[in-house]
């Protein structure tokens, strides 16, 4: 594979031609992004099974978003049961294949007390999750390798979480957020300039007040509650998460089993609903999944069932005083030059903070989108699929706000 390097077209072209096309995405990059989550598909060997035709339909429905989104998380309890550890991986791979429509968009997934192997089996889950999943950012505490980690997406952040910490002793995952990682979160929010801030987790940490054993971060009160501090001192907007199976927005307020902390300012968005059996008695029972339209500093969330139907929705806007560093280009801060791809991806000059970088086809579908850092973003590559022809790059720093610079290239790819 060769490429070069051409520059971005003059912005008088004929409408319909290529050069009109560049224009549009590459001079004037915009600020909204879309993602999308889901958690509990509990797939089996068996595709037919209901759970993995579930799947499928949610699958087949982020499918048909438009605009597709720039990127997707994955909540956890991919698989319902696996008895070792090859079994395990070979059910990740069956996840792939059902999700396989989706290919082209890069998951973000959190590991799930299924997973993690809960069902008192003497082998550690989280072997085969790091194994399947090889390319997730390797930026959480050590303790936690491959399970507990954060990306940057334009004015975001997520932050993933380990809720299920599997103890060889008992052969069993405890549902809690340990001291390593608040320990981990609280460092990252504190230093990230990030207006938009999601932590995402498996396990709820407020189940339905009715003194149900549905397992939950309940389970250890006081790791919970020091886990939440962390999240609403850090100025975290949601903690996303599944393992019950059905959608809530409110602490269960609206199902009369309501159970809320006494900071509220962090929402507990569950999502449980990408094909586990439904759990009844507290609303939200049925299928979905959850679009996410961020727009500066405005958030609209849509949650839309296995059929294509909307059912709820959710909003807000992130109250924010952050000014954040001055753009690239400014005096004091160098600006984005020579954008080629090179050895291991995408590089550029000049800048060498942290980078938010899409691809687009000519047809104008996004590709591949990422974050890069030190003048490199790792495309294409595992999680882009590159045929020949010619793409249009688009790099700007990850605290891009309107009138900051951006570059933006055609790269021929041979």
């Amino acid at each position: 594979m060769s490429a070069s390097v051409m520059p971005s077209p003059a912005c008088a072209p004929k409408v319909g031609s290529f050069a009109l096309l560049a224009c549009l995405l590459l001079a004037g990059p915009a600020a909204a992004f879309r993602f999308v989550t889901t958690s509990d598909s509990h797939v089996s060997s068996d595709m037919n099974t209901e759970s993995g035709v579930v799947f499928g339909y949610v699958i087949s429905r982020i499918d048909g978003l438009g605009p597709r989104p720039d990127f997707w998380v994955f909540g956890g309890d991919a698989y319902h049961s696996a008895s070792d550890s090859a079994e395990a991986m070979a059910l990740w791979q069956e996840w792939k294949y059902i999700a396989d429509p989706l290919a082209d968009i890069p998951v973000y997934p959190a590991i799930g007390n299924h997973d993690a192997n809960i069902y008192n089996h003497d082998w550690d889950g989280t072997g085969p999750f790091r194994a399947s999943w090889p390319d997730l950012p390797q930026n959480g505490p050590p303790e936690h390798p491959g399970t507990v980690y954060s990306f940057r997406h334009q004015n975001a952040i997520f932050c993933v979480v380990n809720t299920n910490l599997y103890y060889p002793a008992t052969y069993a995952a405890r549902f809690k957020v340990d001291q390593a990682q608040r320990d981990w979160l609280s460092a990252v929010l504190d230093t990230t300039t990030a207006v938009h801030r999601f932590v995402i987790g498996h396990v709820e940490a407020w189940p339905p007040s009715d003194g149900s054993s549905h397992s939950s971060l309940q389970w250890n009160a006081a790791d919970r509650d020091a886990f939440w501090q962390v999240m609403a001192s850090g100025g975290v907007q949601a903690y996303v998460c599944g393992h019950i199976h059905l959608w809530n927005k409110d602490y269960f307020a609206a199902s009369g089993f309501g159970n809320p902390p006494a900071d509220t300012s962090v929402r507990q968005i569950i999502c449980g609903g990408a094909g586990g059996s439904l759990v009844s008695g507290y609303g939200g029972y049925f299928y979905h999944f959850v679009v996410w339209d961020i727009d500066g500093p405005s958030v609209v969330a849509r949650v839309i069932d296995s059929y294509g139907v909307l059912r709820d929705s959710l909003k807000y806007t992130v109250a924010t005083g952050f000014a954040g560093p001055p753009p690239a280009g400014t005096p004091g801060r160098p600006g984005i030059s020579g954008l080629r791809l090179a050895s291991g991806g995408i590089r550029w000059e000049g800048y060498g903070g942290e980078c938010s970088v899409e691809v687009f086809n000519i047809a104008g579908r996004k590709v591949w989108s990422g974050i890069g850092s030190g003048g490199l973003a790792g495309w294409p590559g595992n999680r882009g699929r590159a045929g020949s022809g010619a793409y249009l790059v688009r790099v700007r720093p990850s605290d891009w706000r309107p009138g900051g610079q951006a570059l933006g290239r055609v790269l021929l790819i041979r």
